[in-house]
């Protein structure tokens, strides 16, 4: 066994042995076991013994010298002979132990615990050895860990923890037992499970949902995809609507009789537990109804937002009036929709969804703040719309690149570009640009280089005869990424 002197063995035919005095025989006898007389040969001896029963068994020795005088018995010590483990080990699941299985489910074996503990029963006294085996890119277990064996307590339990902390990776627990006499059982495997403790990435702003008023929210909370949940959540712009309720658990609960919005703020974690280092917003738009087939949305109060939809083809004939906390979805197609009317900038959300989408601006002496929208500060949605047009007299725009990106599909990673053009008609047309440049280049004009700016067609090609000027540029969002961004612009507008 594990320990050389307990006399507890496996070995049912042990070799005893002993001194005596020169010459003289010696008998020995263990349990109904007797040998021949053995010769002390330089005053030693030893003697193999039969196959022994399992048992406890005290040696008994008794020596005859030459004359015939015959010894006292002298009792040897007393040994265990255990030829057979008794109790098979098992091995807990691993999200039996406290603290091994982190996140929202207990059970998933997923954890970002890099020294998990293992537990189980065994044949009391027992010593198990566990072994930590990583699977590798071919699906092979190799051994990344073996623990010195441990021994179990009186009643067969055991605990084991790693000697190092684990890399993230796919892992399983193996052990195998050996009682005191050193019978080994099987190796018992125990269940994969994973280490991850890298925190995921997500979307800063989550894509708006709408709902209508009256329907019961049963647990909402923000999808931001597949193994993300909620940890906490918080009606961030203090908007939500009566009647609903956020429970400590991160869900929202109740229904409102209300139109109105609010903005979501969670913190999400993955299902190992490792939250994401910035919060989640989710856009919660209630409407009351869907109105007629109608696409001029003209009315005055926000409590009677509704939702407008449009149709999978190219939608022309929708036109902003008045809209305060309405929808306006136009899902797929080249949409145009039409604003004629300074208080059509009150709607709540308005998505050109799929394909190259207009929004047309036919009132005059306008001034237009795209930072105004995708916030929270404000509540509007404006997304998916790829191309603004001014076409009443006299306009004022104010963009940056991080506006240009709010307005687009979010899209990971820095390679992305989000482009944007801005049409413009009569009159004083200026434009104040943020974190763009214009595109230049160098022309001999009189004897002398002059920088001027190129000019470029409809589809931002480089064009003599076109009629955009184009600007590059970039920000960093919170996430640290680097978002690049195009501006075509009308070349009427002033730009500063």
């Amino acid at each position: 066994g594990i320990l050389t002197d307990d006399f507890v063995t496996a070995n049912n035919t042990p070799t005893l042995s002993g001194y005596a005095e020169e010459g003289s025989f010696v008998t020995v006898k263990v349990g109904q076991w007797v040998s021949e007389p053995i010769e002390a040969v330089g005053g030693e001896w030893s003697v193999m013994v039969d196959e022994l029963a399992d048992g406890e068994y005290t040696p008994e020795v008794v020596a005859v010298d030459a004359a015939g005088n015959a010894s006292e018995t002298v009792l040897g010590e007393t040994f265990k002979v255990d030829t057979e483990l008794s109790v098979e080990p098992t091995l807990a699941d691993f999200s039996a132990y406290e603290d091994n299985d982190t996140g929202v489910s207990q059970a998933d074996r997923i954890t970002n615990n890099v020294a998990p503990v293992f537990e189980g029963q065994a044949e009391a006294l027992a010593w198990v050895t566990l072994v930590i085996q990583q699977q590798d890119n071919n699906k092979e277990w190799l051994v990344v860990q073996e623990m010195e064996p441990i021994q179990a307590d009186e009643e067969g339990y055991w605990s084991s923890s790693l000697d190092e902390d684990l890399l993230d990776g796919v892992y399983r627990a193996v052990i195998k037992a050996a009682d005191e006499a050193g019978n080994e059982s099987q190796g018992v495997v125990g269940q994969a499970f994973t280490v991850d403790t890298v925190a995921p990435v997500l979307r800063l702003q989550l894509k708006p949902q709408v709902v209508y008023a009256f329907t019961a929210m049963d647990y909402f909370s923000p999808d931001a995809g597949t193994g993300v949940n909620v940890v906490s959540m918080e009606d961030y712009t203090g908007t939500m609507p009566e009647g609903l309720t956020i429970d400590e658990a991160g869900q929202m609960t109740g229904l409102t009789e209300e139109a109105g919005f609010t903005w979501l703020s969670a913190i999400m974690a993955d299902d190992a537990g490792n939250e994401a280092e910035l919060p989640v917003y989710q856009p919660l738009i209630f409407v009351m109804d869907t109105p007629p087939t109608t696409q001029t949305i003209n009315h005055t109060y926000a409590i009677s937002a509704k939702l407008y939809q449009g149709t999978s083809g190219d939608d022309k004939g929708f036109s902003l009036f008045k809209a305060p906390g309405d929808v306006l979805l136009t899902k797929e197609g080249d949409d145009l929709v039409t604003v004629s009317n300074a208080d059509g900038l009150g709607f709540a959300y308005v998505d050109g969804g799929a394909g190259t989408d207009t929004l047309k601006f036919t009132v005059a002496d306008i001034a237009f703040d795209f930072s105004q929208f995708n916030n929270p500060d404000t509540g509007q949605l404006l997304k998916d719309f790829e191309i603004f047009q001014f076409t009443g007299r006299d306009a004022s725009v104010s963009i940056s690149a991080q506006d240009i990106f709010g307005l687009s599909n979010e899209v990971f990673g820095s390679s992305h570009v989000y482009s944007l053009r801005i049409d413009g008609a009569s009159g004083d047309q200026t434009a104040s640009v943020t974190d763009l440049d214009p595109l230049t280049k160098f022309v001999l004009i009189d004897d002398f280089e002059e920088e001027v700016l190129k000019t470029f067609d409809v589809d931002g090609n480089e064009s003599n005869s076109g009629k955009y000027h184009k600007y590059e540029g970039s920000f960093t969002d919170d996430l640290d990424i680097v978002r690049f961004a195009t501006l075509l612009i009308d070349k009427n507008f002033e730009v500063f």
